[in-house]
């Protein structure tokens, strides 16, 4: 392998990795930032956790979801889906 080949592929491993990094949600998220991982408006992201639908933490007047356990919630970590009652 030429010096070419190998920061090539360095350049590579290190942009992968950084993409892989940007792409992946936080492990505490806001609720601005669950709303996009959900594909939801922000006012349901409230809605949920005041009804204590949506699990969360409170830091002062700030709200902090965590990753593992909305997945966990949405039954991405082996949970079935919950199933929609006909209206």
């Amino acid at each position: 392998m030429s010096l070419d080949d190998v920061l090539r592929d360095a350049v590579r491993e290190v942009v992968a990795e950084e993409l892989r990094r940007a792409l992946k949600p936080p492990q505490a998220m806001t609720a601005e930032q669950l709303a996009d991982y959900l594909q939801l408006g922000v006012s349901v992201i409230y809605r949920e956790a005041r009804a204590g639908r949506v699990p969360f933490h409170r830091f002062g007047r700030a709200l902090r979801f965590e990753r593992g356990a909305i997945d966990a919630l949405m039954g991405k970590v082996g949970a079935p889906p919950a199933s929609i009652p006909p209206e």
